[in-house]
């Protein structure tokens, strides 16, 4: 139980400092589960790792999961975003001991990128992100082939309410297009980023421009 002049001060320190927030600052918070769905090569990883490194420069130490990666090539795109390694940010290539170390550092922003899933396995961490006061991020790879149709992995896991926040990255580059609803952008360094489910933010779209040599992200 809590009174309500605490739930009101505390507010804002519960939404995360990720940089994709929506245009009235609202993103995701504390007890949420996020995931970041796209195809091949459309930035998915790349969104993680600058959500991850924007959490931790602001003082939230992260963990952040690969089953894609060793360490020293995560650790190496992280730096290139940002070349402060005094920043509270843990990396990991395995799934073996993560909640242990989860609880011995203090972390309550676990990031985890990796090639499948289990709704089951969605749904308890959703069940811990809320006992712990925890985020989740998974990082996960969809089928479809267009933003407008076919969403699959985002149908499923909208359909069965388990995510908070679902963001789709589409890079139409990747398949000789360009962007729908801003034609004049270059679809190789620019990505779109579709809330298409937010719990408390609302639905909402932001176009970001990236430099693949680096990994940085930055919304325009």
């Amino acid at each position: 139980m809590k009174k309500l002049s605490e739930i009101v001060t505390h507010e804002k320190d519960t939404v995360i400092p990720f940089g994709f927030e929506n245009d009235n600052g609202k993103g995701p918070m504390f007890g949420d589960l996020v995931v970041i769905s796209g195809d091949t090569n459309s930035g998915k990883t790349t969104l993680a790792l600058n959500m991850a490194v924007n959490a931790a420069s602001a003082g939230f130490p992260v963990l952040f999961v690969s089953t894609e990666s060793f360490v020293q090539q995560i650790a190496k795109r992280i730096l290139s975003i940002k070349n402060n390694p005094n920043i509270p940010l843990y990396i990991q290539d395995d799934l073996e001991g993560s909640y242990d170390n989860v609880k011995t550092n203090g972390i309550r922003i676990i990031f985890f990128d990796r090639y499948c899933f289990e709704i089951e396995y969605l749904r308890d961490c959703k069940e811990l992100a809320i006992e712990n006061n925890w985020c989740f991020v998974e990082v996960l790879r969809n089928k479809r082939r267009d933003i407008n149709k076919d969403l699959n992995v985002n149908d499923l896991i909208i359909g069965e309410d388990v995510a908070d926040v679902v963001y789709m990255v589409d890079r139409p580059y990747m398949y000789g297009k360009r962007f729908k609803y801003m034609p004049d952008l270059d679809p190789n360094d620019h990505i779109e980023i579709c809330c298409v489910k937010g719990r408390l933010i609302g639905k909402y779209n932001l176009y970001c421009k990236v430099d693949w040599k680096t990994g940085v992200i930055q919304k325009i």
